[in-house]
């Protein structure tokens, strides 16, 4: 967050906007790295049992409704017949 944004439109100090907005980035810095660290829990499984995602994984915060989505890409396609 820049300091010129602690000041409203006018010049005058605003503390209780400049809170406001720095807690509202703070919980979407927060759900960015908990949805990218769940993805690659969620990767890191499937590698383990020996699977591969076909699809890129999509998920949904409850709390805002925001979808995430995998963007790691296929590191193995190969398909067994």
């Amino acid at each position: 967050m820049k300091y010129d944004e602690r000041f409203n439109a006018e010049g005058y100090c605003d503390p209780t906007a400049f809170e406001a907005i720095r807690n509202i980035e703070l919980e979407e810095q927060t759900a960015n790295r908990r949805a990218g660290l769940l993805l690659r829990i969620f990767h890191d499984i499937l590698t383990l049992a020996g699977f591969v995602s076909l699809l890129p994984l999509k998920v949904r915060e409850r709390k805002t409704g925001r979808v995430y989505q995998d963007k790691q890409e296929k590191k193995d396609e190969r398909r067994e017949k």
